[in-house]
This record gives structure tokens, sequence and C-alpha cells, in this order.
């Protein structure tokens, strides 16, 4: 199946596949800068392939980020109880 039979009409800007790759990358940079205030420089160098999988990877970084629930280490661990400083022996400090 060619790429361009991969997009649905709707979506498709163009006959070219590249420029409607390159079309929805500036539709991704856009979208992150609306939602996250993310600010790209232009990558003229690379290929559209290879800047529309980094800015499909960031966006599922950012959107995997906003919903992280945070959780105290002591927690994550099991809430260990540990001894007070003056009630550790010299013996048990050397070891």
């Amino acid at each position: 199946m060619k790429e361009e039979d991969e997009i649905p009409p709707e979506e498709k800007f163009s006959d070219n596949p590249q420029e409607n790759l390159q079309i929805e990358n500036e539709i991704l940079r856009l979208k992150m800068q609306a939602e996250y205030g993310a600010i790209f420089g232009r990558a003229e160098y690379a290929p559209p392939e290879i800047e529309n999988e980094f800015l499909l990877n960031v966006l599922q970084f950012e959107e995997a980020f906003k919903n992280v629930k945070y959780v105290k280490v002591r927690e994550l661990i099991g809430k260990p109880r540990f001894k007070n400083a003056q009630d550790v022996s010299d013996q048990e400090n050397k070891s």
C-alpha cells in the first residue's frame, strides 16, 4: 500500500506525499507550541520522515508527562522504618 493511500481524503492537502508529511509536521509543531509552549528550530537538513517520527515521540512524551502521578520515593519503596542516628551504636556505624 502506498503512503498516499494511507492518508484519509479529508486530511490530504496535496497529491505529493512529501508535502503532506511536511504539512503534518508543521501542524504537530503548532499543536505542541499551543498546548505545551514548545519551541522548535527548523531542521532543514532532516528528512520529513525523521522529523515526523521525532515530533510524534515528543508529543507522546508530553502526553504521558501531563498525566503522570507523583509518588514520594519513600512510599515507592514501601515506607521503610529507620533507626534514629543517636540510637545507632558505633559498631553498627562501622558495618
